[in-house]
């Protein structure tokens, strides 16, 4: 279709549209919004070349307008509603789109200043005086090179077009993710109109848009200043539309309006909603309806002078991270063993793996879904050995399972019996790659030799001899296995598997030295002695070989084999036991299938597939036995030996244990073990992931309970229509607040919004809070106690919104929740930002016998009916639920639920205290929780869609607000709640004890001179009721402040 007929057809397409073109013009827009539908009805040819070629084509339709009569025909056309088929992902963007009409949507991250630029300039021949137009399309402002008239140089410039531009990053959104992917983000070019005012606010950053516009390629330029061959990618806009979904934007229908109303009208409503909040996590029932109150909110109010009391609750969880390490074996259905580190890549990414689990009974399946890997950094951990030599390194609260139920690891005893797995089920059928690659060799041509894809039967053979008796060249041109003189029946197979593997030939050579050799004394003992017989050497002289099999020399057991079908385990076992492996049977107590090697993580790898196999074995020292009859009879049935002599002794042993007099014929498998070492460990990155129908994993053979703590932030972060999920080991304040970059488009500064900006009018759920810097924490204050973020930078003044209500979790520094230390004390986190949440909840695990039960009939009802998981309010009717609330409750205070609130206050306020009447009296509650009180109380009545605050609803929230102030706000020592234990980290008796050693220092200058023995501080304090470890506690805060020194030893001095 021609230029001219595009004009026609557009031109004919205004005529229907006429009064909407008419009031444009004279109410000076400079732009028309068009449906591209109304376009595609119209002529279809015409929308489809839209498509193919918009530049020509609104080129076009503009002109059109310009031949229709209006008071201002200078009016832009910009085209939304594409088709569903034009939606394309930031990150599938490739270069078939260039200069095509494509709608891509994202949230705004950045946002550069508005600026003019040049579009298109005049230009004087100074020759002939003929005017050249110019137009400016790339950065790089552009002059002629010549007229017609023949003239080449400087041309005068008469004139220039500038419009008004700017530049915005769009990121694709979390929600449109799948699991693993990280966000991708393309620049995104407006002019004119697009970044007038009015349009600019649409498109702040945080902002959720749908952008149409033509996709083109820029130039890089080299640091040499040469071209680069590769080309960035931006967006020229024509359109941007608003695609936000807020609380206050979500659309309620009538039948929606009505549902709400009957489901509020449940005497039952808040128990319903609690039960909502992340169902397949048991227990934590006041936290969860805690969140339900958090995610009503409370009402926002502004004063008469212009100040604002936010309406936004903001809640704290302090919860033990129960991981394990990450070279811990996790054992997968459908892909062997995997160390639990190799199963994600960052903090809370979404996995989907099959784990293997512990069956309530026969019909119950092998596994269920892990679904979000979780990783936590610098975490104090526990090692736990078992009788058999199993070991897990994990978090001290990890619960294992013990016969009275799950128990933190930090709380088992010596000989407590934990739940191991006597087999370990696999579903593997393919072969593992080996991941070999050809050898370059710098001159020359490397041997011939095939390089093995697949890790077969007989490469597995291979590997498990070297492992045992092999070695690998330290230059690595040469594979070398060494066979005992008794053995030479295995030489022609070994031979064998090389030649059939890498078609390799094989040397063999024949040596005279002395070794040490193990027998059995007869007695069950293994004993050395020196020997001389013949070592039979076989060698392969091949770098290829070498380079191939060269992880071997680690003395481990590879991933791979992990990995592989049971058939192949088990032939690397059997060539391994024949290289370093032994059988004997002599009657009881004497009789056993051995395995030796002076890597103890060898012995604890091959433990570990005997389970595939139903083995139990158990490691001494050096060894690695089986030794009772069922397992020594399943090694013989499954493994087996390869020589003749080693076969000749299996068939010995078996006659032992068949022997009716071997007792041991009667065990059955082993399902308990009992602990022998619990040791700390030092501190080190731990792993977990969700399982979130049984919870449970199987962690170097042992049964392993996964976390669930961050699984509240997701279930909120998915109900919110406005939320973000962030995880504070990889934030920096600029990502959870707002920084200014360098814009190197337009060669200026543009503003980035961090996760709070994002979440504004919505939720912020921040994990691992405790592990931002105290520096980037510092940016948190202003945003959440007057949600508000001013930033000062580069020229740019903004102050940014944060309405925004923030969940969340931070981990312990020393492992594990401590009632008894101040909350300060023990969250990498300052006071004053701790003091910023309304509510702090510590996620604790308690051992408890009925909570147990409870738990345990939890899991199996879900195993036993899934479908019993789903929440008893959908997540969408929440999401309806909540948005109804925020835009049409909005409840007031009653009188009797100000009285209620305030008789609490001034209750709790003036308590009568404990002990010394000069001592510092501790202040329960300040004006802070006051607030928070109201706050819970409105979101009470907002749950009942109610517009008045009654006592009932204040004394839900004063019932939380005092379980919240228990957990965290509760002195031990004067058994009274003191906030400032919250607020400063020291509460009111520790502050008491530093003022009187501070006295006492004071008086004691006095009297002995400025330097002054501690003891003579500690003798005055006993006198006052102190103790000595309480003064030497105080003194040591005292030197942390800087108030005293140490001039010499068991001496002070003040500062």
């Amino acid at each position: 279709m021609e230029t001219s007929e595009h004009i026609e057809k557009f031109q004919e397409f205004f005529e229907s549209q006429r009064e909407e073109l008419y009031e444009a013009s004279i109410s000076d827009l400079k732009s028309i919004n068009v449906n591209f539908s109304d376009i595609s009805k119209f002529d279809h040819e015409l929308g489809q070349e839209l498509l193919n070629e918009p530049e020509d084509v609104l080129r076009a339709a503009e002109l059109a307008i310009t031949n229709i009569e209006l008071p201002n025909p200078n009016i832009k056309v910009r085209i939304y509603n594409l088709p569903k088929t034009e939606l394309v992902k930031i990150r599938d963007i490739r270069s078939i789109h260039l200069d095509k009409f494509i709608n891509v949507e994202g949230i705004v991250r950045q946002t550069s200043d508005v600026r003019p630029q040049a579009v298109s300039a005049m230009f004087e021949c100074p020759s002939c005086g003929n005017n050249i137009t110019m137009p400016q399309l790339e950065n790089k402002f552009r002059e002629p090179s010549r007229c017609s008239c023949g003239f080449r140089g400087r041309f005068r410039l008469l004139s220039k077009e500038l419009v008004d531009a700017q530049r915005m990053v769009v990121e694709e959104a979390p929600e449109n993710l799948e699991g693993g992917e990280q966000p991708k983000r393309i620049a995104i070019f407006l002019r004119e109109d697009l970044v007038d005012p009015k349009m600019e606010k649409r498109s702040t950053p945080g902002s959720k848009i749908s952008v149409v516009g033509t996709v083109k390629e820029v130039v890089i330029h080299l640091s040499t200043g040469g071209q680069s061959t590769r080309y960035d990618l931006i967006m020229e806009c024509n359109s941007v539309m608003p695609i936000e979904e807020t609380f206050e934007d979500i659309k309620i229908s009538k039948k929606d309006e009505d549902e709400i109303k009957t489901l509020s009208q449940n005497p039952k409503i808040y128990e319903l909603f609690v039960k909502s909040i992340a169902p397949s996590i048991y227990g934590h029932e006041l936290v969860k309806e805690a969140i339900v109150l958090q995610m009503m909110g409370g009402v926002k109010k502004i004063r008469a002078d212009g100040t604002r009391t936010r309406g936004d609750l903001h809640v704290l969880l302090v919860g033990d991270p129960g991981c394990i390490a990450g070279d811990s074996q996790v054992a997968l259905i459908s892909r062997g063993m995997e160390r639990i580190q190799n199963l994600g890549e960052r903090h809370m990414q979404q996995i989907k793996e099959a784990v293997v689990k512990i069956r309530k009974d026969s019909k119950d399946k092998y596994y269920d879904y892990a679904t979000t890997f979780q990783h936590y950094q610098n975490q104090p951990v526990l090692k736990v050995v078992t009788e058999t030599g199993k070991e897990i390194i994990c978090t001290y609260n990890q619960p294992l399972l013990t016969k009275n139920g799950w128990e933190r690891v930090d709380e088992l005893l010596i000989d407590d019996k934990i739940r191991v797995m006597p087999k370990i089920p696999s579903m593997v059928k393919n072969l593992v790659d080996t991941g070999f690659s050809q050898v370059e060799k710098k001159s020359g041509k490397l041997k011939d030799v095939a390089i093995p894809k697949k890790v077969t039967p007989e490469l597995a053979s291979l590997y498990g001899y070297i492992i045992g008796d092999g070695n690998i060249h330290l230059n690595g041109y040469r594979v070398t296995c060494y066979i005992n003189d008794e053995e030479t029946d295995i030489i022609d197979e070994i031979s064998g598997f090389f030649n059939k593997t890498f078609d390799v030939e094989s040397s063999i050579f024949v040596r005279n030295k002395e070794e040490i050799k193990i027998i059995d004394d007869g007695n069950g003992l293994l004993r050395q002695f020196k020997t001389v017989q013949p070592m039979h050497i076989l060698e392969v002289n091949s770098r290829q070989v070498a380079f191939s099999l060269s992880f071997l020399s680690k003395k481990r057991v590879p991933q791979q084999i992990f990995r592989s079908p049971k058939k192949v385990m088990a032939k690397f076992i059997s060539w391994l036991f024949e290289a370093d492996g032994c059988a004997f049977g002599n009657g009881r107590g004497r009789t056993a299938i051995q395995l030796k090697s002076k890597t103890s993580g060898l012995l604890k790898d091959v433990q570990l597939l005997l389970l595939y196999f139903g083995i139990q074995s158990r490691i001494i020292e050096d060894n690695l036995c089986i030794r009772r009859s069922r397992d020594i009879e399943l090694f013989a049935r499954y493994i087996g030996f390869n020589s003749i002599k080693k076969k000749i002794a299996l068939s010995k042993t078996l006659e032992s244990v068949n022997d009716r007099n071997f007792t041991q014929k009667r065990k059955s498998p082993q399902r308990w073990e009992k602990i022998k070492e619990i040791a700390p460990y030092g501190i080190i990155d731990v792993y977990d992931f969700e399982v979130p129908i049984s919870h449970t994993f199987i962690a170097n053979g042992i049964v392993c309970h996964n976390s669930g703590k961050s699984q509240l932030l997701q279930f909120v972060s998915k109900t919110a229509p406005k939320a973000r999920y962030i995880s504070g080991k990889g934030a920096s304040a600029a990502g959870l607040t707002a920084s200014v970059v360098k814009d190197e488009f337009l060669r200026g500064w543009a503003l980035e919004a961090g996760a709070l900006v994002l979440a504004n009018m919505g939720i912020a759920c921040l994990d691992e809070l405790d592990k931002i810097s105290v520096e980037d924490t510092s940016a948190l204050h202003e945003a959440l106690e007057q949600q508000t973020i001013s930033i000062s930078k580069a020229n740019i003044q903004a102050t940014l919104r944060t309405e925004t209500t923030v969940l969340a979790a931070a981990n312990p520094k020393f492992g594990r929740f401590d009632p008894y230390t101040p909350i300060a004390a023990q969250i990498n986190m300052p006071a004053a930002l701790i003091n910023r949440f309304d509510l702090i909840f510590p996620i604790r695990d308690i051992p408890s016998k009925e909570l147990d039960e409870k738990i345990a009939t939890h899991v199996l009802e879900i195993q036993a009916n899934p479908e019993s998981l789903k929440s008893d309010i959908p997540t969408e009717i929440v999401r309806k639920y909540v948005a109804y609330v925020k835009q049409k409750i909005f409840p007031k205070l009653t009188k009797a639920a100000i009285d209620e609130i305030k008789s609490f206050y001034v209750n709790l306020r003036n308590m009568p205290t404990m002990g010394d009447e000069n001592a510092v009296k501790p202040i329960p509650i300040s004006a802070r929780q006051l607030e928070a009180l109201v706050r819970l109380a409105e979101g009470s009545a907002r749950v009942r869609l109610s517009n008045k605050v009654e006592r009932k609803d204040s004394k839900r929230a004063i019932d939380i607000l005092r379980y919240c102030l228990m957990q965290v706000g509760f002195d031990y020592e004067t058994g009274q709640i003191d906030i400032d234990r919250i607020s400063t980290g020291i509460s009111a008796s520790e502050r008491g004890k530093l003022i009187s050693v501070r006295d006492i220092i004071n008086e004691l200058e006095g009297k002995v001179g400025k330097v002054i023995p501690v003891d003579d501080i500690i003798n005055e304090a006993k006198e006052k009721g102190m103790s000595e470890d309480k003064v030497n506690e105080a003194l040591e805060k005292l030197k942390r402040s800087g108030e005293i020194y140490s001039p010499n030893q068991n001496c002070v001095s003040r500062i």
